[in-house]
């Protein structure tokens, strides 16, 4: 699947950071190649972009509604999930909606990428975290450039995404970005509703 944000997936609680990186693991839900109906609603000053898809996780039926608010004015997209369990059997799984970002020389020394404003990483470092709630790209000079704000403290992935090129002396790993993947753990039984909301700033 292509290496966007807001990729959707459910995954086994015993699902490790190499497994996810490397794409062996299995996927619960059928939810990240799968189709959304969308619709808009403009409101004074912002745009929502509902998405709605009826999917199966690990085999039962969820409704997932993902309501993106866009702002006519600053920096700022607000992303609210609702995942609803419309089946008859107790659903235990990882929700774990996918990030990825490029930045102007991210593969150099001048980002670096911050958790609660405490952990720090290079871009080009893979790393797991655990229970954070801000996830911060930060250029040399402190300067916040992307921030992630999750609603709950979440364990949280990060690692770089490369491509393979050949040269004329060898194959070369290429840095293309950094995902970052936040973990909810989620427990519904038969009618029982998660809601999660995160926002994604930019510069501040």
């Amino acid at each position: 699947y292509d290496r966007h944000c807001l990729v959707d997936h459910f995954f086994q609680p015993n699902t490790n950071i190499e497994n996810f990186s490397s794409c062996n693991y299995k996927e619960l839900g059928d939810f990240v190649k799968g189709a959304y109906s969308c619709d808009t609603k403009k409101g004074k000053g912002a745009v929502d972009i509902l998405l709605k898809r009826e999917g199966l996780i690990n085999g039962n039926p969820f409704l997932v509604d993902k309501k993106i608010n866009l702002s006519k004015t600053g920096s700022k997209i607000e992303v609210t999930y609702k995942i609803l369990n419309s089946g008859k059997e107790t659903g235990s799984f990882i929700f774990a909606p996918e990030f990825n970002f490029t930045l102007p020389k991210a593969d150099s020394d001048e980002y670096k990428i911050v958790f609660d404003g405490k952990e720090q990483i290079h871009m080009k470092d893979c790393l797991e975290v655990k229970q954070k709630k801000v996830v911060s790209f930060v250029e040399k000079l402190e300067i916040e450039i992307i921030t992630v704000s999750l609603s709950e403290n979440v364990d949280i992935w990060s690692f770089p995404v490369s491509t393979v090129s050949q040269s004329e002396k060898a194959y070369e790993l290429n840095y293309q970005s950094s995902c970052v993947v936040p973990l909810f753990q989620v427990l519904l039984n038969p009618g029982e509703e998660k809601t999660i909301s995160l926002a994604i700033e930019q510069g501040k």
